[in-house]
């Protein structure tokens, strides 16, 4: 298992869980 990294993006907003 590895850490993945998922970056959303809304709005003008980019946000990485």
């Amino acid at each position: 298992m590895g850490i993945l990294e998922v970056c959303c993006c809304c709005c003008c907003c980019c946000c990485c869980c």
